[in-house]
């Protein structure tokens, strides 16, 4: 077998072309699992969403951080990383780049010193009034090839999954 020149990919040699037969067996076994099956949705929606925040200069996290501050005005930092999902230190990141941006303000919570107080600036507030048409748009993209019905199904099913 050939040495592999780049330390990533293995020689071409190696790539095989699935029978008919392994495609079928491919799709019984990997493509018909719920787990296979949303993970590809997701990469599907972020996607289209990734494209709606990149007209708009953001990121889809920078986008969460963004709605959530419009809709509660402001939120210790710790909080929004929960309703996130999202680990401290990767939200920590996100709030450095959106102050930097002038987007967002953050001081120290009044609640507990060590903690963070967020909250949108007049930019932010901008931006999140702008964000509304493209990041519907986005959700309407990604739902297109259902119907109404299907989609209010869909989503019902994802929170029930979700336990929501």
């Amino acid at each position: 077998m050939a040495l592999a020149t780049n330390k990533n990919k293995p020689p071409k040699s190696s790539f095989l072309q699935p029978t008919a037969d392994q495609l079928a067996a491919l799709y019984r076994c990997v493509q018909s699992r719920p787990g296979f099956l949303v993970r590809r949705a997701y990469q599907r929606a972020t996607a289209v969403f990734s494209q709606a925040c990149e007209s708009l200069g953001i990121t889809t996290t920078q986008h969460g951080v963004l709605t959530i501050l419009s809709i509660v005005g402001e939120i210790e930092q710790s909080a929004l990383a929960r309703l996130l999902y999202l680990d401290k230190m990767t939200l920590s990141g996100v709030v450095r780049l959106l102050e930097k941006k002038g987007l967002i303000e953050r001081e120290a919570s009044a609640r507990d010193g060590r903690g963070m107080t967020l909250r949108l600036s007049n930019a932010g507030r901008t931006l999140a009034k702008d964000m509304k048409a493209p990041s519907h748009q986005a959700q309407v993209e990604f739902l297109k090839p259902l119907t109404k019905a299907e989609a209010v199904q869909f989503t019902a099913l994802l929170h029930k999954l979700l336990g929501m």
